[in-house]
């Protein structure tokens, strides 16, 4: 499991164009970057874009506690 940093160095993304990918402005994805938090919404668009590289339950706590629940 990557971070997002993690993944966009991978993958040649600046910020900008990672926040433009999940359709947030530059400055909420720092703040998610360095907190690795974020709504539920924001965190499963996060797991899509990076194909499950970067995984929701890494951001948001509601969506670890249902996945490791239905576990």
């Amino acid at each position: 499991m990557q971070t997002i940093s993690e993944y966009r160095k991978e993958q040649g993304l600046t910020l900008e164009a990672f926040a433009t990918l999940v359709g947030k402005s530059k400055g909420h994805m720092h703040e998610v970057e360095s907190t690795m938090k974020c709504s539920a919404k924001l965190a499963l668009a996060i797991e899509q874009a990076t194909s499950g590289a970067v995984k929701a339950e890494a951001l948001n706590d509601e969506i670890a506690a249902a996945r490791k629940a239905a576990a």
